[in-house]
């Protein structure tokens, strides 16, 4: 696994990436990429790129938070390289949209390594950046485990406690697509989908959350079903 930098060079090859499974990233209209003080547009092929699947596992900004960093973008320049994998955006996608909006052209870096690296960089990387409760780091961890994935490495990539680390990955092992989907928007606790996996708690009750809790917003759907946000 590794990283290597590259500044405005040829667009990087999508090693056959680019097909129909995988999300399409929202650039901006062509009225919003017109920016005073840049009168060279951007190369088609930056408007043009993709999200990785791996790249919409969290959630996306708010508009004003988007135009915050556009903002940023404008006056300071790209400070932190967008990450490509497979040709495809991994990490970055609002930098991205930010520099189109601002005019700037961006920055990349490559990520070599296998998928499972990738995926686990992704979310250590949102890990690192959002101050999550426990049970809000396992969900996100939880986009990205495989069949091979054990209690022991998701603890470790959630940075929980091995117990907490097992309940998720039962929950993700025995629950349907729906009461994952729900358990993601936090419309469920981890603790009462867990009981109802384990046949504890009937569906009528699994009540919504209440006020208070620890929750992490997340791109809905199935991860056979990811799309592209912000």
């Amino acid at each position: 696994m590794g990283l290597m930098t590259w500044l405005n060079g040829p667009k990087p090859s999508d090693d056959g990436a680019q097909g129909g499974g995988n999300s399409r990233a929202s650039a901006p209209s062509p009225s919003d990429m017109a920016a005073p003080g840049h009168d060279d547009p951007l190369p088609q092929w930056v408007l043009d790129l993709r999200c990785h699947p791996y790249c919409v596992l969290v959630q996306p900004m708010t508009p004003a938070e988007l135009a915050g960093l556009t903002e940023s973008i404008r006056n300071h320049g790209l400070i932190e390289p967008i990450t490509i994998h497979q040709g495809q955006i991994l990490d970055g996608r609002h930098r991205w949209q930010a520099c189109i909006r601002a005019g700037v052209m961006p920055r990349f870096e490559t990520f070599e390594g296998t998928d499972r690296e990738a995926s686990d960089y992704v979310v250590a990387k949102a890990l690192n950046r959002r101050n999550l409760k426990p049970t809000a780091r396992v969900l996100l961890a939880l986009r990205c485990v495989t069949d091979r994935t054990n209690a022991d490495h998701l603890a470790a990539l959630a940075g929980v406690g091995r117990t907490l680390a097992e309940r998720g990955l039962t929950i993700w092992r025995r629950a349907d697509p729906d009461l994952m989907n729900r358990l993601y928007r936090g419309e469920v606790s981890l603790t009462r989908a867990y009981h109802h996996v384990m046949g504890r708690v009937s569906r009528e009750e699994l009540v919504p959350r209440k006020r208070g809790h620890a929750k992490l917003k997340v791109v809905a759907g199935t991860d056979a079903g990811m799309r592209a946000a912000g």
